[in-house]
């Protein structure tokens, strides 16, 4: 079975994406990313919002690095189009809409994230317009939207 979406044709079983070898991959809404071997960040796909960090709105059907020098140890896609990665330093550093900068707000760019500055996190995840990571300790931090108490700090 082959499912279509706009030009593109779907497929019901894996096929290989044209990225390099990847230690860290997220799948987010009508994107991809992922982190090499060396740390650079990968995305591909829709980029509507800058989601694809690569300083643009293009969609990529094929993989393209994320904009800047920075590397990374683990990568998350949300579903609002928005990522953030774990800098190897343990800065998180998010790109797209919807990371915690206010619902629509789209970042085509690297922009350091709001949350604890100078604290060290191990992984990040972003979802709808929120995002949480992890610091050294296992404390978790995360900043953006509080609707349903989802930043886990009450009313």
């Amino acid at each position: 079975m082959h499912f279509f979406n706009g030009n593109w044709p779907c497929s019901s079983t894996p096929v290989r994406a044209g990225a390099p070898p990847l230690v860290a991959i997220a799948a987010g809404d009508s994107f991809t990313c992922g982190v090499d071997r060396d740390g650079r960040a990968w995305c591909w796909g829709g980029n509507g919002d800058g989601q694809l960090g690569d300083g643009t709105t293009a969609t990529r059907e094929r993989p393209a690095p994320v904009s800047g020098t920075v590397r990374f140890v683990a990568v998350a896609s949300g579903r609002l189009r928005q990522a953030c990665g774990v800098a190897a330093g343990g800065h998180v550093w998010c790109w797209g809409s919807g990371v915690g900068f206010g619902p629509g707000t789209a970042r085509p760019g690297l922009v350091p994230a709001p949350a604890a500055e100078g604290t060290a996190f191990t992984s990040v995840t972003a979802v709808w317009n929120h995002t949480c990571a992890l610091d050294v300790s296992g404390a978790a931090w995360c900043w953006g939207n509080n609707a349903y108490g989802q930043l886990g700090i009450g009313p």
